[in-house]
């Protein structure tokens, strides 16, 4: 069973051990983190599961992709609607 290392401002806690430990689940809050000291990577509590914090860069990197083009898209589809309401007369 891991450790609990230094509780942290609302309620998360910073967790260690080895990749053979159980992770706790049970009143871990929101934005806890384990560390594995033999794997030496560092896992993020999302409510849910807990996930390599490597993934979570990925999925922030990715969603920022796809904001910036739903942001492209609907710049687009103004200066489109633009267009066609100058030319309409409107």
């Amino acid at each position: 069973m891991a450790s609990t290392i230094i509780p942290v401002i609302g309620g998360t806690r910073r967790y260690a051990g080895t990749s053979a430990d159980t992770k706790p689940t049970d009143g871990v809050s929101l934005g806890s983190t384990f560390y594995e000291e033999d794997t030496l990577k560092t896992f993020f509590f999302d409510s849910q599961i807990w996930r390599v914090q490597d993934d979570l860069v990925v999925q922030a990197r990715l969603t920022n992709d796809l904001l910036l083009e739903l942001i492209e898209g609907q710049r687009q589809t103004t200066e489109a609607i633009e267009a066609l309401t100058a030319v309409l007369g409107g």
